[in-house]
C-alpha cells in the first residue's frame, strides 16, 4: 500500500487530498497544529466509509523544532510528503510578515532538511501558489511554469523562497515538485476567501429581504478550480510527476467577478442588484490571473468540475 504524508491535512485542501489518496488506496498521515481527528463531510461523504477520514493518524506539530520534526519522520515508513500547511490567507500576511515567513518558509526548509537526514525515501510534493506570478500585465496570460516570478504580497515571498530552497534538498532518494494551484475552492473553504464570501452575501441578502449587496471590482479576474480537482492533481503530480518540475494546476480560463456573482446568483435563484462601492475598486485598474496547465495535463489530468458544480457544493454545504 502506498503511503502518504500531509502536513495541514486538518486544513480545507489537506482534508480534501487526505479524502482523494484514501480512495487510491493510500495509507494516510497527517501532520498539523492540533491531533484532532480530520473533519470535512463533504470530503467524507466521498469515502465508502465517512468514518475514514476521522481515522487518520494525526501528529501534532507546529514543525518548529527540527530534532522533533526528524522524530516524527523516522516513524513514518516513507513514501509521499504533501506539504500544504501553512499560512494561507493572503491579507493576514500583510500584518504579520514575520510569523508568515516562519509558518511558510521556515517551515519548509525545516521538513526538507528533517525528511534528508533521515533519510526519507519518497516524494516530497511542495503545494506553492500562483500568487508568485503577482499581477501581470494581459498581454503575458495565460501563465505558464516558466513566466517572470512577481511575488508582491509576503505570503507570495514566503512561497517563492520555499521553492527555491527545493533544489537543494533534491536527490535520487528525495524527489521534490513543486504545483501552484491557482484560486481554488468547495466545501470546507472559510467564508474569507471570494466565492464562500459571496455565497454568504448572497444568502444572508435573501434571508435579510435586502434587494441588492454592495460590491467591489466586477471587472476583475481569475482562473477558479474546484477543490477536488486540485487534490487529484496533486496526487497525480505525486504519482506521474517529474522530479525538479513545476506545475500549474489551473482551469485555464478567466472568469471574471461579476460573471462569478452571476452563477452564485443564479444557483442561488436570486437577482439581486450588484452596487459597486468606489471605495473598494483598487487604483491601478482591474486585476487579472490566469494559467495554463499544460504540462499538467501531459501527465493525464484534465479538470472535472465546472465553477457551478463548485459553487452548488458550497451552497447545498
Amino acid at each position: 500500500m502506498k503511503q502518504a504524508l500531509i502536513t495541514g491535512v486538518r486544513g480545507f485542501a489537506g482534508s480534501w487530498l487526505a479524502a482523494e489518496l484514501l480512495n487510491h488506496n493510500y495509507q494516510v498521515q497527517g501532520i498539523d497544529i492540533s491531533s484532532a481527528p480530520v473533519q470535512n463531510k463533504a470530503a467524507a461523504r466521498t469515502l465508502d466509509d465517512p468514518a475514514e477520514l476521522a481515522q487518520i493518524p494525526v501528529h501534532a506539530s507546529r514543525l518548529d523544532d527540527i530534532m522533533a520534526v526528524e522524530d516524527l519522520l523516522a516513524g513514518v515508513q516513507g513514501g509521499t510528503i504533501f506539504h500544504l500547511a501553512g499560512t494561507a490567507f493572503v491579507p493576514d500576511t500583510w500584518h504579520s510578515p514575520l510569523q508568515t515567513l516562519e509558518n511558510n518558509a521556515l517551515v519548509t526548509v525545516r521538513l526538507l532538511e528533517a525528511a534528508r537526514n533521515t533519510g526519507w525515501q519518497g516524494n516530497f510534493v511542495f503545494a506553492s501558489s500562483s500568487d508568485v506570478y503577482g499581477n501581470p500585465d494581459r498581454q503575458a496570460m495565460p501563465l505558464t511554469e516558466e513566466s517572470p516570478l512577481l511575488p508582491e504580497s509576503p505570503y507570495a515571498r514566503t512561497k517563492l523562497v520555499s521553492e527555491q530552497f527545493l533544489p537543494f534538498y533534491c536527490s535520487d532518494s528525495l524527489q521534490t515538485m513543486i504545483a501552484r494551484p491557482f484560486n481554488h475552492s468547495g466545501p470546507g473553504q472559510r467564508d474569507v476567501f471570494v466565492i464562500p464570501a459571496f455565497i454568504k452575501r448572497v444568502r444572508e441578502a435573501i434571508i435579510d429581504r435586502h434587494s441588492s449587496i454592495v460590491v467591489g471590482d466586477l471587472n476583475a479576474t481569475r482562473d477558479f478550480s474546484d477543490v477536488r480537482d486540485v487534490a487529484r492533481a496533486y496526487r497525480i503530480i505525486a504519482e506521474q510527476g517529474e522530479s525538479g518540475e513545476i506545475y500549474n494546476i489551473c482551469s485555464g480560463h478567466q472568469t471574471s467577478i461579476k460573471e462569478l456573482i452571476d452563477t452564485v446568483q443564479a444557483v442561488a435563484c436570486s437577482q439581486l442588484e450588484l452596487q459597486v462601492d468606489p471605495e473598494l475598486l483598487r487604483p491601478e485598474g482591474s486585476s487579472q490571473r490566469f494559467g495554463d496547465s499544460t504540462r499538467l495535463q501531459k501527465l493525464g489530468w484534465a479538470p472535472q468540475y465546472t465553477l457551478r458544480d463548485t459553487i452548488e457544493a458550497l451552497w447545498d454545504d
